[in-house]
């Protein structure tokens, strides 16, 4: 419980105190798809830029919609979830690797009732910008809940302001 504490604390220090220090703040809105395991997501999000003279955070929000019919922990449907992440990466090319953390909480269906988990995810990804404010990324990392751990890839298409 500790590490989603201290995640969570580093993705708010870094959301007030980053557009303050930062050379430039921008805004992004994107899309794309995520692959839990087999589970297949459509994912929403926005967020906020950060850019430095080395070095580029990006604190964001995403929403993701999963097949009802999706089977997933035992026999558990995922409806949606929600989290909160942040990226670190290098700035100064169009093609920029970071490094990915997210904390969320996932809406479960069973047989047993309804209930809403907490998870974490950790990876790596790389985001190259095909326009001005045009950028796509790819990530690959862990999704954790409980003693659950999932391969987690990602594809988005995002729009920088």
């Amino acid at each position: 419980m500790k590490m989603k504490q201290t995640l969570l604390a580093v993705a708010l220090l870094t959301f007030v105190t980053a557009p303050v220090m930062a050379s430039e703040t921008t805004y992004a809105l994107g899309a794309g798809v995520a692959d839990i395991d087999g589970l297949e997501m459509i994912e929403f999000k926005g967020s906020v830029v950060s850019d430095f003279e080395t070095l580029w955070t990006s604190i964001g929000a995403t929403y993701s919609i999963a097949d009802n019919l999706t089977s997933y922990m035992d026999g558990n449907t995922l409806e949606a979830n929600a989290k909160l992440g942040i990226r670190v990466g290098n700035e100064g090319f169009e093609f920029r690797p970071y490094l990915a953390a997210t904390i969320g909480r996932a809406s479960l269906d069973s047989p047993f009732g309804d209930s809403t988990e907490t998870f974490t995810f950790f990876g790596f990804g790389a985001e190259f910008q095909i326009q001005q404010h045009f950028v796509i990324s790819a990530e690959y990392g862990q999704t954790n809940q409980d003693e659950y751990e999932f391969d987690t890839t990602r594809i988005n298409f995002t729009y920088k302001f």
